[in-house]
């Protein structure tokens, strides 16, 4: 049985900030070596942990800066890597085609929120800060489905 990386979040995104857990991360166990379609498995999650495990390892070093938007425009631009890296792994199997797609664009549109929360706090508008915190904590809620999908589809 292989097992797949797992990488449990951070719960600071942005400690204070953000209230959301970022970065459920993949447990799969792969029981049957089905060919293509387990090496396909393999690639994809193995780009989405080490793009997580950037950010995790950002925001570990970023997390006693006082400019909270340093932190911010530092796990958007690791996203946007993780979206675009995620989108350079060829895939023939039609589902995992369909879950990269997904997850790609849940990491672009939490990148932009990611932004968008950095440029409200930094321009101090509480209310673009509220809204922007609501619409990233939102597309992170968009990662549980896709994870679990893709583990379920990369176990069969």
């Amino acid at each position: 049985m292989h097992q797949v990386a797992r990488l449990v979040g951070s719960e600071g995104v942005l400690r204070k900030t953000l209230s959301c857990v970022f970065g459920v991360g993949f447990a799969v166990a792969l029981a049957a070596c089905d060919g293509p379609k387990h090496a396909e498995c393999e690639k994809l999650m193995g780009v989405i942990n080490r793009g997580l495990d950037q950010i995790e390892t950002s925001q570990q070093q970023l997390k006693n800066n006082p400019d909270r938007t340093v932190e911010l425009r530092a796990m958007a631009d690791a996203l946007e890597k993780l979206a675009a890296e995620a989108g350079a792994v060829s895939l023939e199997t039609p589902e995992l085609r369909e879950l990269s797609g997904r997850y790609q664009k849940m990491a672009k549109e939490a990148a932009l929120h990611a932004r968008a929360l950095a440029d409200a706090e930094k321009e101090k508008k509480l209310e673009e800060v509220k809204k922007a915190k609501n619409s990233l904590n939102e597309t992170f809620k968009l990662e549980d489905p896709i994870v679990l999908d893709l583990n379920k589809t990369c176990a069969r």
